[in-house]
């Protein structure tokens, strides 16, 4: 219950941390499956959570969701969760790139890689990425 307190977990998170304090695992099941009967534990909500603290920290469609399979939710559960989150990417895209490297478009190809890795690292697509480092304006 501290834990959830504190922010929502999956239920994977939440099962390794029980694991790791060295709670049996029949005990663990039992406890989890409580708590999402009783709608304490839920990953859905975790997920909605959890994509909006990432798209505020602007993180792309593609970490994100690398995020969300480590934190052990399932391709569907993401699917879903994305696309209630209804984010303009490439808006957040251009948002990011212009917070970093200032409204200018890119001067030299250098700089137009520098950009684009920055934005893949980030979690866009290249397609968003090239578009946004070389213009400074978003993909339509």
């Amino acid at each position: 219950m501290d834990a959830l307190a504190r922010r929502e977990h999956s239920r994977f998170e939440l099962e390794q941390k029980l694991t790791r304090a060295g709670f049996d695992d029949a005990v663990i099941e039992v406890t989890l499956d409580q708590l999402v009967d009783d709608r304490l534990l839920c990953n859905t909500r975790f997920a909605q959570s959890f994509i909006s603290s990432r798209v505020r920290s602007g993180k792309g469609p593609r970490r994100i969701q690398a995020d969300l399979r480590q934190r052990g939710l399932g391709d569907a559960d993401i699917s879903a969760a994305m696309a209630a989150a209804d984010v303009d990417w490439s808006a957040l895209a251009l948002e990011v790139c212009q917070r970093k490297f200032g409204h200018a478009p890119a001067r030299d190809f250098n700089e137009l890689a520098k950009r684009a890795r920055f934005l893949a690292y980030r979690g866009f697509d290249s397609e968003t990425a090239r578009s946004i480092a070389s213009t400074g304006s978003s993909v339509e």
